[in-house]
């Protein structure tokens, strides 16, 4: 199964995200289950992906429609940073670094 878009809208890591939560939802179904066989139950594992709330998003993926795209997508742009720790004009210690003869 290929998930594929077309322009600049999802980029990789979003995508390899998704793949790696996608393949950690499978190998759960394989143990707790004791089969190889996930084509049988793939749909309803992506179905209970959609239906589920993401905290980047501050909603589930299925209630995004196009009214709402946009916003969803600059609450995942405005990540909140925490103040520096260091302010400027601080003394600080350095790493000493080495040069080519230093043992």
């Amino acid at each position: 199964m290929f998930f594929t878009s077309h322009g600049d809208v999802i980029k990789c890591s979003v995508v390899e995200r998704f793949n790696r939560t996608l393949q950690s939802k499978i190998f759960k179904y394989f143990t707790a289950n004791g089969t190889r066989r996930y084509i049988d139950v793939l749909q309803d594992l992506v179905n209970a992906f959609n239906n589920t709330y993401h905290r980047t998003i501050k909603m589930k993926p299925i209630q995004v429609t196009a009214s709402n795209q946009t916003h969803s997508a600059s609450k995942r742009s405005l990540i909140k940073y925490s103040p520096k720790l260091i302010q400027q004009n601080t003394i600080v210690r350095r790493k000493y670094e080495r040069t080519t003869f230093d043992i």
